[in-house]
Formats: structure tokens, C-alpha cells, sequence
């Protein structure tokens, strides 16, 4: 008969749930609050267990799986976009599962390499120590992986400063290779900043000859950014030709502004 204690299998899911929330902030490059982190992996973890306690049919499980998982998103990167939401919840399951297939691998063979001589290989031999150990190689291979990942993005960080109008903004820049937005017709790059910023706030209340609409597509579908070209533009002190766009996402890794390659 197989046992499953309670808090085992709440903490079990907190670790996962919270290393899942994680990885995908550090791929997505947003920058999830400790608590927020927490407060996500807790409703993940209660979840899990009262999936556990409350029978219920398949359907309703995977239908009530997808719905906290939307929810743990939300709460975790304070996104406001359904589509961004969306999107993000789709990668966070996609982490989840590879996660969950990476620790039953490590599971086994630790079980053939070290502990098959000590235990009997059944579902038995769950014990926590063991499920925690677990976890832990999970997350140092896990983490390794988002670090390669992160680096091979050749991401740096630069100072900008935007002169429009009479109006002077000192911002500090997320500078990544990934970042491909070019205006149409000059074919200038893009350098995105929150519509809800200061600086995005001024952006969206011109409508004269100065703005400039650029065409995107990403995770969260498609659409159309308004943007300006400013009176000047310096990024670590030097004068770039860029065009200044907002995007209705307000997290660049907890940075200002998302700067393309291309302007530097």
C-alpha cells in the first residue's frame, strides 16, 4: 500500500512549482519578486495536494491544472495581457513537465548507480530524503541549463539617455541580440519602454508627424506599437539613431527599457 504523507508531498510541490516559476523567469528575462515567486508556489502546492485528497474526473483535473497554472502566472509576473499570459503559462507548463521528466531520470538512475543495493527499486522508496536530494540535482542541472541559455543571449546592460521635447529621461537598459525590431521605413531599431512609464506615457499622448507605428510579432501574438523618433538618443554616452516604441509589457528583467543589438 502506497502512503503519501501530506506535507512530503506539499513541499515537494512548492520546490517544483517554485524552481518551474523561476527557470521561465530567467528564459522570458522578467524579473518575478521573491514573494510573488512564493505566493505562486504555495497555490501551486496546495493545489497539488488537494488534487490528491478530492477525487475528481480527468477532465475537470486538467481543466482546474490549466486554470492555476493561468492564475500562478498572473500572480508571479503581475502580467496584465490574457495573450502574454497565456503565452507565459504555456512555457511555464512546457518547464514544469520537462522538469518532471528530468527528475524521474535522475530517480532512476540513482536508484541503478547508488541506492539499488540499499532499497528496493518500488514506489515504496519515495522516501522525502530521497525525494529531496532529488530535487536538488534537478535544480543544479535545471539552473545550469537557464544559465547557458541566458549567456548564449549575449545580454548586457547599457545607460541611456533621451532627450524629447524640453524633457530629459536617464534610463537603464536590458540590451538583448534577441531584440529585432526595426521601424519599416527607416529601418531603424526599436527601443522599447513601458506604456506606462513616464516616458511611455508621454509617447502615447503625441499624434503628430513624429510618431511612428511599428508592426510586432512574438509569444503573444501580433499587433502594432506606437512609437516616436526622439531629439536625441545616447547610450553609454554616445549618439545612436534609434526609434522609441512602447509595449504593454512593463517588466524588462526589472530594467527600463528592452535596447536591440543592432542600435549599439
Amino acid at each position: 500500500m502506497l502512503i503519501l504523507y501530506a506535507d512530503i508531498l506539499f513541499l515537494i510541490n512548492f520546490s517544483m512549482d517554485f524552481l518551474g516559476l523561476f527557470i521561465c523567469s530567467k528564459m522570458m528575462h522578467y524579473k518575478a519578486k521573491r514573494v510573488k515567486l512564493v505566493l505562486s508556489s504555495l497555490l501551486g502546492a496546495l493545489y497539488g495536494v488537494a488534487s490528491i485528497t478530492f477525487e475528481i474526473n480527468f477532465i475537470l483535473k486538467c481543466l482546474f491544472s490549466i486554470l492555476i497554472a493561468i492564475l500562478m502566472i498572473a500572480i508571479c509576473f503581475q502580467e496584465k495581457s490574457i495573450s502574454r499570459i497565456v503565452a507565459l503559462t504555456v512555457i511555464y507548463l512546457f518547464v514544469s513537465a520537462t522538469l518532471g521528466g528530468l527528475m524521474s531520470i535522475t530517480y532512476s538512475l540513482l536508484n541503478k548507480l547508488i541506492l539499488s543495493s540499499f532499497v528496493e527499486d518500488t514506489y515504496a522508496s519515495y522516501s522525502g530524503a530521497r525525494i529531496f536530494i532529488i530535487i536538488g540535482l534537478t535544480a543544479v542541472i535545471s539552473l545550469i541549463f537557464s544559465r547557458i541559455l541566458t549567456k548564449n543571449k549575449n545580454v548586457e546592460f547599457v545607460d541611456l539617455n533621451i532627450k524629447i521635447k524640453n524633457n530629459d529621461y536617464s534610463l537603464r537598459g536590458l540590451c538583448d541580440s534577441g531584440n529585432l525590431l526595426v521601424e519599416p521605413f527607416s529601418g531603424k531599431g526599436v527601443i522599447l519602454v513601458s506604456e506606462e512609464s513616464l516616458l511611455g506615457k508621454e509617447i502615447l499622448s503625441y499624434d503628430d508627424y513624429r510618431v511612428r507605428y511599428i508592426p510586432y510579432k512574438d509569444i503573444s501574438g501580433e499587433g502594432i506599437l506606437k512609437g516616436i523618433s526622439p531629439k536625441e538618443i545616447k547610450i553609454n554616452g554616445r549618439l545612436i539613431d534609434a526609434v522609441i516604441a512602447t509595449s504593454k509589457n512593463n517588466n524588462f528583467n526589472g530594467y527600463d527599457a528592452l535596447v536591440p543589438k543592432t542600435v549599439l
